[in-house]
């Protein structure tokens, strides 16, 4: 009886660990992973900064978050993503970036994404989809 309660606290450990592990891991930029396999322009638009530098295809400029959102909107409309990896990130001035590939329906893209944490909260300053 002592061994299985001492078992049972040691797996109940074990999953606390990997569950705060995941968490972790899942912060930052990173957390934006799923948001862009999905192509879901309206989750990914709740980490955009007020202004947003984007640039894709012939949209390139600065525009205020819900010109950005549309704008994504668009695009992934008629390029539906198919997988979404990342393959760099690091940090640079201040903020975080991250350049991935997406493949989509319509053609791949090199996105790269730079964002910094304000007030404890993660927003993308600038989005740049480039076709490959």
């Amino acid at each position: 009886m002592i061994i299985m309660i001492y078992f049972k606290h040691i797996i109940t450990s074990f999953l606390l660990l990997i569950s705060i592990s995941l968490n972790v891991y899942a912060s930052g930029i990173v957390q934006l992973v799923p948001l862009f396999k999905q192509g879901n322009s309206q989750a990914i638009s709740q980490f955009f900064d007020t202004q947003v530098d984007i640039s894709i295809k012939d949209k390139t400029g600065i525009y205020s978050s819900a010109q950005a959102t549309s704008i994504l909107s668009d695009f992934f409309a008629a390029n539906r993503p198919i997988d979404f990896t990342l393959s760099h990130k690091g940090a640079s001035n201040g903020g975080e970036f991250a350049i991935a590939l997406l493949n989509t329906s319509a053609g791949n893209y090199k996105v790269s994404i730079f964002a910094k944490t304000i007030g404890g909260r993660l927003v993308i300053q600038q989005l740049r989809f480039e076709g490959e």
